[in-house]
């Protein structure tokens, strides 16, 4: 396509599956990712579906899912050192915690931008034995 190599294809594709998955993972909210980080959980989905891919896909050269999965840990790498170094890319990949139990009150505005149901919430206080 383009006159560009397959190799660079699988260079682009990863690139841009990459980024697309974080953004989605991040719209998606905490409630389903709630003991992973945003960045772990888009990892995670990126090398189980090129994983997958690899294990069905009999037509494309299996090196091309190696390259597209070292890309993903590359790229992993990267957003780890630069969020270390970086307080405002931190705060943009890892996000920032939110305060949902203030003075005994639960804050509605916090727990409806981390998108968890109040039962959920009350579920969660529960096993760690904490009551409002």
């Amino acid at each position: 396509m383009f006159g560009i190599k397959p190799i660079f294809w699988v260079l682009i594709n990863s690139s841009v599956a990459f980024v697309y998955l974080f953004v989605i993972s991040k719209i998606l909210g905490k409630k389903q990712i709630a003991q992973l980080e945003f960045i772990d959980y888009t990892i995670g989905i990126s090398l189980g579906s090129i994983a997958a891919e690899m294990a069905t896909n009999t037509e494309t050269p299996f090196y091309f899912f190696l390259i597209a999965m070292t890309i993903f840990l590359v790229l992993a790498l990267l957003v780890a050192v630069v969020g270390r170094k970086n307080t405002f890319l931190k705060r943009i990949l890892k996000g920032k915690p939110l305060t949902l139990i203030y003075d005994g009150k639960i804050n509605y505005k916090s727990l409806k931008k981390s998108k968890i149901d109040v039962n959920d919430l009350l579920s969660m206080l529960r096993e760690k034995t904490i009551s409002i």
